[in-house]
């Protein structure tokens, strides 16, 4: 072998060596490349993806506030009109000295008034009798029986109220929320104080002053709380709670 072919045989050996080199730099920079673009559009499908994730959660924030406030339209109105309705059924119990003597009633009236009450044909069979047996216990009896009736439908009209506000508390701000507690508490205990303690003068006045005061103040303090919220300029967080609440109370106390 003479040196002119170990040269060539050298320039050879590089120059496969250097296509070798040259093959593997670009199937790098391929692979590279191809990894580079995975990533960005693998970046690009995330940044995608959170930007509708954002999106779904303002829009969901913006449908809750609306609904919210649309709620509110409906519901306050409704709500104040039990709690209302169950304040001046409880109050017409201070008025129960009041209550029919049947004196000139003789047993055809006392069949219209027990009819006129959806009393049961039955009970009004027992009743009657009963008066025509003894007029003064008779009368005492179905006094007591009407009595109980209308506590009955007393105690249905302030649990219709309280049930009405547990359902749709969602809707209200704390600070009706609290309105609303404050005055169930007060027309349960004043209910509680005018019925029990029917026998007893100082539970039945506690319950009557309760009534006529407490609770009196409490109703219009939940009327201007209401008549605020429900201004078309009142503004409501996202979550549908009130977010100028300092306005607010400075308006109701204002009333």
């Amino acid at each position: 072998m003479d040196f002119l072919s170990i040269g060539f045989g050298a320039v050879g050996t590089a120059g496969f060596s250097a296509l070798m080199l040259f093959i593997f730099k670009e199937s790098l920079k391929r692979l590279l490349d191809r990894s580079l673009q995975k990533n960005v559009a693998e970046y690009k499908h995330e940044l995608d993806t959170q930007k509708e994730v954002i999106k779904l959660e303002i829009q969901k924030n913006a449908f809750s506030s609306q609904m919210a406030t649309t709620s509110i339209y409906k519901i306050y109105p409704e709500l104040f009109q039990k709690f209302r309705i169950a304040q001046g059924d409880i109050a017409s119990l201070c008025g129960v000295t009041n209550e029919l003597t049947f004196e000139e009633y003789n047993a055809q009236d006392i069949r219209g008034y027990l009819e006129s009450q959806k009393i049961p044909n039955g009970k009004i069979e027992e009743l009657i009798e009963q008066i025509s047996e003894n007029r003064e216990n008779g009368i005492r009896r179905m006094k007591a029986y009407m009595r109980g009736i209308r506590r009955n439908q007393i105690d249905r009209a302030l649990m219709q109220a309280k049930n009405f506000q547990y359902l749709n508390s969602i809707f209200c701000s704390d600070e009706v929320v609290a309105i609303l507690n404050n005055l169930g508490d007060t027309l349960t205990s004043s209910f509680v104080d005018m019925t029990v303690g029917e026998g007893d003068e100082t539970m039945f006045r506690r319950g009557a002053d309760a009534i006529r005061n407490a609770a009196r103040t409490q109703i219009a303090e939940l009327e201007a709380r209401m008549k605020v919220e429900l201004n078309p300029d009142f503004v409501r967080t996202d979550n549908g709670t009130p977010a100028n609440n300092a306005q607010a109370d400075a308006e109701v106390a204002g009333n």
